[in-house]
């Protein structure tokens, strides 16, 4: 690849870790379920919301437009009640309530196994669930922790997460 005269060499893609690797494969039954319903899964594991500064000509726009900075709301990490639960909140949950809680986001049914195995997947490897997971246990540990005690928490997190992305 080459970027104004100069070589640049990306570092190789990892492979991803199990379930995610043979679901992506399509070889079974649930893997090509997956896989015809990976936008379903990808929106049931999303974190936040997307929200642009939508860019409307004349009421209306013919193609997807977005002035300005895009955001990605997360929310208060605890929703006033669990059945509310949306996004990163969901992660929060026991086990089966996330599942549930997925689940009865979607329209159109999908395989609950599959549904289990990304989360315990997304549990174990990802670094954003692992770090916020922490946050809400020192935040439930911690009732009465002022704001400054949060921040300190919430750098924290960013720190780690800024070092393992780069």
């Amino acid at each position: 690849m080459f970027c104004s005269s100069i070589k640049v060499k990306l570092p190789p893609i990892l492979k991803p870790p199990e379930p995610l690797c043979s679901l992506l494969k399509s070889e079974t039954a649930q893997s090509k379920d997956f896989v015809k319903h990976i936008i379903l899964f990808n929106n049931m594991f999303a974190m936040t919301s997307f929200k642009p500064n939508i860019v409307l000509n004349n009421g209306w726009t013919a193609t997807f437009k977005v002035q300005g900075q895009v955001y990605h709301h997360a929310g208060p990490l605890h929703p006033a009640n669990a059945e509310d639960s949306k996004y990163l909140q969901i992660y929060f949950l026991g086990e089966d309530e996330q599942v549930q809680r997925r689940l009865n986001l979607l329209d159109s049914p999908v395989d609950r196994n599959i549904v289990i195995k990304l989360q315990r997947m997304l549990h174990q490897h990802n670094i954003y669930v692992r770090s916020f997971k922490m946050a809400a246990e020192i935040m439930d540990d911690n009732t009465q922790v002022d704001s400054s005690v949060w921040q300190s928490t919430i750098k924290g997190i960013q720190r780690q997460i800024q070092c393992t992305v780069c």
